[in-house]
Protein backbone atom coordinates (compact mmCIF):
# COMPACT_ATOMS: atom_id res chain seq x y z
CA UNK A 1 0.00 0.00 0.00
CA UNK A 2 2.92 2.35 0.71
CA UNK A 3 4.19 1.88 -2.85
CA UNK A 4 0.81 2.90 -4.27
CA UNK A 5 0.74 5.99 -2.05
CA UNK A 6 4.28 6.86 -3.13
CA UNK A 7 3.34 6.43 -6.79
CA UNK A 8 0.34 8.76 -6.45
CA UNK A 9 2.41 11.33 -4.57
CA UNK A 10 5.32 11.21 -7.06
CA UNK A 11 2.87 11.48 -9.95
CA UNK A 12 1.19 14.54 -8.44
CA UNK A 13 4.55 16.20 -7.75
CA UNK A 14 5.59 15.62 -11.35
CA UNK A 15 2.23 16.83 -12.70
CA UNK A 16 2.44 20.01 -10.62
CA UNK A 17 6.04 20.67 -11.61
CA UNK A 18 5.10 20.28 -15.29
CA UNK A 19 1.65 21.82 -15.25
CA UNK A 20 2.71 24.23 -17.94
CA UNK A 21 2.93 21.23 -20.33
CA UNK A 22 -0.76 20.43 -19.94
CA UNK A 23 -2.76 21.58 -22.95
CA UNK A 24 -6.08 23.11 -21.93
CA UNK A 25 -9.05 21.44 -23.54
CA UNK A 26 -7.46 17.96 -23.47
CA UNK A 27 -8.38 15.17 -21.10
CA UNK A 28 -6.78 15.96 -17.70
CA UNK A 29 -7.41 12.43 -16.41
CA UNK A 30 -5.56 10.86 -19.36
CA UNK A 31 -2.66 13.28 -18.87
CA UNK A 32 -2.39 12.38 -15.17
CA UNK A 33 -2.65 8.63 -15.87
CA UNK A 34 0.11 8.94 -18.49
CA UNK A 35 2.33 10.68 -15.95
CA UNK A 36 1.53 7.99 -13.39
CA UNK A 37 2.35 5.25 -15.90
CA UNK A 38 5.66 6.90 -16.78
CA UNK A 39 6.62 7.41 -13.12
CA UNK A 40 5.88 3.75 -12.44
CA UNK A 41 7.82 2.56 -15.51
CA UNK A 42 10.81 4.70 -14.48
CA UNK A 43 10.72 3.24 -10.98
CA UNK A 44 10.62 -0.31 -12.32
CA UNK A 45 13.60 0.42 -14.61
CA UNK A 46 15.49 1.98 -11.69
CA UNK A 47 14.92 -1.09 -9.50
CA UNK A 48 16.13 -3.41 -12.25
CA UNK A 49 19.21 -1.28 -12.90
CA UNK A 50 20.04 -0.75 -9.21
CA UNK A 51 18.47 -3.43 -7.04
CA UNK A 52 18.27 -2.89 -3.32
CA UNK A 53 21.48 -3.84 -1.52
CA UNK A 54 21.47 -7.26 0.10
CA UNK A 55 23.05 -7.97 3.47
CA UNK A 56 25.38 -10.82 2.56
CA UNK A 57 25.87 -11.80 6.20
CA UNK A 58 22.18 -12.64 6.49
CA UNK A 59 22.48 -14.98 3.49
CA UNK A 60 25.64 -16.87 4.45
CA UNK A 61 23.69 -20.03 5.13
CA UNK A 62 22.27 -19.92 1.57
CA UNK A 63 25.48 -19.13 -0.29
CA UNK A 64 27.05 -22.57 -0.08
CA UNK A 65 25.92 -26.13 -0.25
CA UNK A 66 26.76 -28.63 2.46
CA UNK A 67 29.13 -31.31 1.32
CA UNK A 68 27.64 -34.69 0.55
CA UNK A 69 30.85 -36.72 0.44
CA UNK A 70 30.47 -37.99 3.99
CA UNK A 71 26.89 -39.09 3.32
CA UNK A 72 27.93 -40.88 0.14
CA UNK A 73 30.81 -42.63 1.87
CA UNK A 74 28.51 -43.71 4.72
CA UNK A 75 25.89 -44.97 2.25
CA UNK A 76 28.54 -46.88 0.33
CA UNK A 77 29.82 -48.44 3.57
CA UNK A 78 26.29 -49.39 4.68
CA UNK A 79 25.58 -51.05 1.33
CA UNK A 80 28.88 -52.93 1.52
CA UNK A 81 28.18 -53.89 5.13
CA UNK A 82 24.73 -55.21 4.22
CA UNK A 83 26.18 -57.19 1.32
CA UNK A 84 28.74 -58.77 3.67
CA UNK A 85 26.10 -59.96 6.15
CA UNK A 86 25.00 -63.60 6.05
CA UNK A 87 21.91 -63.98 3.89
CA UNK A 88 19.55 -64.76 6.79
CA UNK A 89 20.65 -61.66 8.73
CA UNK A 90 20.59 -59.40 5.67
CA UNK A 91 17.08 -60.52 4.79
CA UNK A 92 15.58 -59.79 8.21
CA UNK A 93 17.39 -56.44 8.51
CA UNK A 94 16.05 -55.32 5.12
CA UNK A 95 12.53 -56.47 5.97
CA UNK A 96 12.60 -54.63 9.31
CA UNK A 97 14.59 -51.50 8.39
CA UNK A 98 13.58 -50.91 4.76
CA UNK A 99 10.19 -52.59 4.39
CA UNK A 100 9.15 -51.50 7.89
CA UNK A 101 7.69 -54.85 8.86
CA UNK A 102 7.24 -55.82 12.51
CA UNK A 103 9.21 -58.73 13.91
CA UNK A 104 6.11 -60.93 13.93
CA UNK A 105 5.44 -60.17 10.25
CA UNK A 106 9.06 -60.89 9.33
CA UNK A 107 8.85 -64.16 11.26
CA UNK A 108 5.89 -65.24 9.12
CA UNK A 109 7.64 -64.18 5.89
CA UNK A 110 10.89 -66.07 6.60
CA UNK A 111 9.13 -68.88 8.47
CA UNK A 112 11.09 -68.68 11.73
CA UNK A 113 10.06 -67.83 15.32
CA UNK A 114 9.95 -64.10 16.24
CA UNK A 115 12.80 -64.66 18.74
CA UNK A 116 15.02 -65.85 15.89
CA UNK A 117 14.17 -62.72 13.91
CA UNK A 118 15.07 -60.54 16.90
CA UNK A 119 18.35 -62.41 17.35
CA UNK A 120 19.29 -62.11 13.68
CA UNK A 121 18.46 -58.41 13.60
CA UNK A 122 20.51 -57.84 16.75
CA UNK A 123 23.54 -59.72 15.37
CA UNK A 124 23.26 -57.91 12.03
CA UNK A 125 23.08 -54.50 13.73
CA UNK A 126 26.10 -55.32 15.89
CA UNK A 127 28.07 -56.40 12.83
CA UNK A 128 27.10 -53.27 10.90
CA UNK A 129 27.89 -51.03 13.89
CA UNK A 130 31.36 -52.58 14.18
CA UNK A 131 32.00 -52.15 10.44
CA UNK A 132 30.78 -48.55 10.38
CA UNK A 133 32.38 -47.27 13.60
CA UNK A 134 35.87 -45.83 13.11
CA UNK A 135 38.66 -47.73 14.89
CA UNK A 136 39.54 -44.89 17.29
CA UNK A 137 35.97 -44.89 18.65
CA UNK A 138 35.97 -48.64 19.34
CA UNK A 139 39.36 -48.68 21.09
CA UNK A 140 38.18 -46.60 24.08
CA UNK A 141 34.84 -48.39 24.38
Amino acid sequence: MDEADDLVQDSLVRALSRRDLFEPGTNLRSWLLTIMHNVHANEVRRRVARPDPVDVDSLKHKLGYPSTQDDRVLLRDVVRGLAALPKDQRRVVLLVAIAGLKYEEVARVVDVPPGTVMSRVSRARDTLRRRLTPEEETVGA
